[in-house]
């Protein structure tokens, strides 16, 4: 029995050991905190959700599509916010567009409709994709 206790012990603090020494996070310094809060960076981050809502949906997992709809209008409201002048007058049209599939989208999915929930996404990731020339991508960390 005593044996056994020594066993167990040792195997637990040697997990221990691997598993805070063996996870290292990203410190601060290894960001580029600059792009991230640019308009660049935001836009990379509302292009990245085309693939987190095209695979929840291959999970049929609306109620997560529900939830993330808030999150990319979210997103959007803030490229909105860092453009500036000729070019935020130009792309209105389109962030209102995009907001008002975004909506939709959260409609859709909300309403537990799979079919609906995959052709408002289709109509969203059309409009996202108009945004693409607008923003070059940059270099992230």
């Amino acid at each position: 029995m005593n044996r056994g206790v020594l066993k167990a012990l040792t195997l637990g603090a040697g997990v221990f050991i691997l598993g805070v020494g063996g996870c290292k996070k990203k410190s601060l310094d290894d960001v580029d905190l600059a792009y991230h809060h640019s308009p660049e960076g935001v836009h990379e981050k509302i292009q990245e959700q085309k693939s987190v809502l095209t695979d929840a949906l291959a999970r049929h997992e609306l109620v997560f599509i529900h939830d993330q709809a808030y999150y990319v209008q979210g997103l959007v409201d803030a490229l909105t916010a860092k453009l500036e002048g000729e070019k935020k007058e130009r792309l209105a049209p389109l962030f209102a567009e995009i907001s008002h599939r975004i909506d939709k989208v959260h409609d859709a999915a909300g309403s537990g409709k799979e079919g609906a929930t995959e052709l408002k996404l289709q109509e969203l990731f059309e409009a996202l994709k108009q945004l693409e020339p607008e923003f070059k991508p940059g270099k992230k960390k």
